[in-house]
């Protein structure tokens, strides 16, 4: 067995461990300061014959350079296994609620933050959160004004402020000298100043109280010095922001590299107030977040959106409702082959704003106002694919039904999916009160995806009614294509979509779907793509 080993190059094994290292990385099984037993797949891998364990143990020092705070008790053996290359120091421990455990835990982090800072100079990745109530500005001094030539990735988290040295924390400015800094996460108090023109990512959590609160002198000042900043994420959640002050830098700021920008806000003012400050004219992906949508300000919001909407290929948009009342709506691009239980593409057009209606009594625009104003987003037969999921009720699709029928876009939309049947309302006539209208709110609509499969249930006596429930789906969807082709809006693919329990369950309506399949290609469906998968059993 040794010789099959052996044929394998050097190279080959190299590659193999770090696929082992990344789809199964290190995790702890118990804390303990001094000790700690670590699971290591590409470590038990390397037991198999003594010249695996030589490729490991001395030709992967990248490996070793990731676990100095995941093994405190082999410190000198890792770091010496590293060879010279920059070092991964994270110092962050998952927390348990028992006495006993937190005490250890606790422990556990004090050792561990007192690796990171002894090696900060020779990190690459610093990630410092302390698994402690107690205010810790350890990292503070390890950090500010030292040469870190290394570093390209931090993120620093602070717990708790100690309020008898608050001076101290607000007035501090965090001066980090790292000329190679790609990314950066930062929920702490005080300011900071990177290095210019460094920062690719930045994330900005709401913990950076005065970072955000004075947005000027803070957040605008920070941008202002990164212009080939790609990603930004911040929240201006429960602070009362301040855009105004002397020490603002000249504006609007310039972002020419910002593509991607993700806020979450308690209302509709900060973030105006925040794109008003910027120009980001190559900005292709916008995630808004808004608790209080005031009824005010809601137009002013929707058309940040204009930018990524006229973009060519966003053509796709989706309705998701969070819980009552609070609804997600995402303009993007979906291609052809596009499955919705897919996220929508990352390198893609993307316009996602969500926000909660009728927050404590305060005014605001019903849902559907917000839909139709993203349908208008676009150039005029853009939107090609609209999208429920099934949180969307009945009722909801009735309301929207009734609003879209009236929409100038109405009629350039061709394909619709759906998550769950109460849709169906979207594609006949709905009746208003007095009227006797025949024509179809989405009459180009060729293409539809929905559910069409049934979860296990049994009546009283324990009978299967699966069989039955699906034969009923089948005829309702027949029927529904009948009606559409009798008012001249024949579908001609249909999509279906769904997972099975288990492959029983699959074929115990086996018989239903195939007499169900002949029915719907009877009513003038051209294509059939069957999307419908068994769920893995573990």
């Amino acid at each position: 067995m040794s010789g099959v080993f052996n044929l394998v190059g050097d190279d080959v094994l190299y590659e193999i461990f770090c696929e082992i290292a990344l789809l199964d990385p290190p995790s702890v099984r118990r804390f303990q300061p001094s000790y700690v037993r670590i699971h290591i797949g590409c470590i038990y891998i390397s037991h198999v014959c003594r010249r695996w364990r030589t490729i490991l143990v001395h030709g992967m020092p990248l490996l070793w350079a990731d676990l100095p705070c995941i093994i405190p008790a082999a410190l000198d053996t890792i770091v010496e296994r590293a060879h010279d290359l920059p070092l991964a120091l994270r110092t962050r421990v998952n927390f348990s609620s028992e006495r006993d455990a937190f005490t250890t835990c606790l422990n556990f982090s004090k050792r561990l933050r007192e690796i990171a800072i002894t090696h900060v100079q020779r990190a690459y990745l610093f990630e410092y959160e302390p698994f402690s109530s107690i205010p810790d500005m350890g990292w503070f001094d390890a950090l500010n004004e030292v040469h870190l030539p290394h570093l390209r990735d931090i993120r620093l988290f602070e717990s708790r402020v100690d309020m008898s040295r608050q001076y101290e924390y607000f007035h501090r400015t965090l001066h980090a000298k790292a000329p190679n800094l790609r990314h950066a996460v930062l929920s702490i108090r005080g300011f900071v100043e990177f290095p210019p023109a460094t920062l690719t990512s930045l994330a900005i959590e709401s913990g950076c109280v005065e970072i955000l609160r004075q947005a000027p002198k803070g957040l605008l000042r920070i941008l202002a010095s990164q212009p080939l900043l790609e990603s930004l994420s911040t929240s201006f959640q429960s602070l009362d922001m301040d855009w105004q002050t002397d020490s603002a830098p000249p504006l609007p700021v310039h972002l020419e590299h910002l593509k991607d920008v993700r806020i979450s806000s308690r209302t509709f003012p900060d973030v105006l107030a925040f794109f008003q400050r910027i120009e980001v004219p190559s900005i292709c992906q916008i995630r808004l977040s808004v608790t209080h949508s005031q009824s005010g300000d809601w137009h002013a919001c929707v058309r940040i959106f204009e930018r990524i909407a006229l973009l060519e290929r966003a053509n796709t948009l989706s309705l998701h409702c969070v819980e009552r009342g609070h609804y997600t709506y995402t303009l993007h691009h979906s291609p052809d082959d596009w499955d919705m239980t897919s996220p929508a593409s990352k390198n893609g057009p993307m316009a996602l704003f969500e926000t909660d209606f009728n927050v404590r009594g305060i005014p605001s625009p019903s849902f559907t106002d917000l839909y139709l104003a993203f349908l208008d987003l676009p150039h005029q037969g853009a939107i090609r694919r609209l999208v429920f999921d099934e949180t969307i009720a009945s009722t909801d699709c009735q309301e929207l039904s009734r609003s879209i029928q009236s929409h100038p876009s109405h009629g350039v939309i061709s394909s619709l999916w759906l998550n769950s049947r109460s849709g169906y309302d979207l594609l006949v006539p709905q009746h208003g009160e007095g009227s006797h209208s025949t024509a179809s709110p989405l009459p180009r609509v060729s293409e539809l995806a929905i559910p069409h499969m049934h979860p296990p249930i049994t009546d009283r006596s324990g009978v299967d009614l699966v069989p039955e429930l699906t034969r009923a789906y089948w005829d309702h969807l027949t029927a529904l294509l009948r009606h559409r082709a009798a008012l001249g809006y024949p579908i001609r693919r249909i999509v279906l979509l769904g997972v099975w329990e288990s492959e029983e369950r699959r074929a115990t309506s086996q018989e239903a779907d195939n007499r169900g399949l002949a029915l719907v290609r009877d009513e003038g469906v051209h294509e059939i793509v069957d999307r419908r998968t068994v769920l893995r059993q573990k």
